[in-house]
C-alpha cells in the first residue's frame, strides 16, 4: 500500500530458476479485478512499476519480495 500520487518499483528476477528456463515467476498474482492493460502499470523483463492515482477502478496485485 502507498500514498495517491507515488509510484512503487517492483524489481523481478532477472535469469532463469533452473537450468532449462521451464521453472516459473511465482513472485506476481492479480485481483480478479486488476486489468492487465490499466495505464498505472507497467510491466517490463527486471522491473514492474504501479502508479496510485484516483480516478480509476481499484488496482491490486500480490508480489513477493524476498529481501524483505
Amino acid at each position: 500500500m502507498f500514498h495517491l500520487g507515488q509510484t512503487v518499483i517492483l524489481p523481478q528476477p532477472v535469469g532463469s530458476g533452473d537450468s532449462e528456463g521451464l521453472v516459473n515467476n511465482p513472485i506476481m498474482s492479480f485481483w480478479l479485478y486488476m486489468r492487465i492493460n490499466d495505464p498505472r502499470l507497467v510491466l517490463r523483463d527486471d522491473f514492474i512499476l504501479l502508479k496510485a492515482s484516483q480516478g480509476l477502478p481499484p488496482a491490486k496485485i500480490g508480489y513477493y519480495n524476498p529481501q524483505g
